[in-house]
């Protein structure tokens, strides 16, 4: 039962870190008008020490949730800043600009404004997750 209890309050611990990370990486964004890939390496630490706080085994499921948290947080944020910087052009606010803002025009903004760096922070990130949460050997 304990183990069970550890994922569930993982999940949740990682919904607040992708909304905490998320506004911090778009305001990041919005303020030095980069995409800032290398917080997906500041995004990944975050999910693993919150992860591991909330007492989850480290091992598949924790490096997936930990993975999946820093995904979520570079795309959401990447789409905050598209969105927002569309509408500021169009003389439209946020909140409206993001409503009508299609995913997949915040993927191609994404690919054509992200430098190699930003990708290749995104790739250590990912990687970080998983050694970082990998399964204890067992002796």
């Amino acid at each position: 039962m304990q183990a069970r209890n550890g994922y569930w309050l993982g999940l949740v611990v990682m919904l607040a870190a992708v909304a905490a990370m998320t506004a911090l990486w778009s305001a990041i964004n919005l303020h030095n008008g980069h995409l800032n890939g290398w917080l997906a390496l500041p995004t990944a630490l975050d999910a693993v020490l919150l992860l591991r706080l909330a007492g989850t085994r480290r091992g598949p499921v924790s490096q997936l949730l930990a993975s999946m948290a820093t995904l979520v947080t570079a795309g959401i944020a990447v789409w905050i800043t598209a969105g927002t910087r569309i509408g500021r052009v169009m003389g439209m606010s946020p909140a409206d600009s993001l409503q009508r803002m299609d995913p997949m025009l915040a993927l191609e903004i994404a690919k054509q404004a992200g430098t190699r760096w930003d990708w290749l922070a995104l790739l250590l990130a990912l990687g970080l997750c998983l050694w970082l949460q990998r399964a204890k050997p067992t002796t």
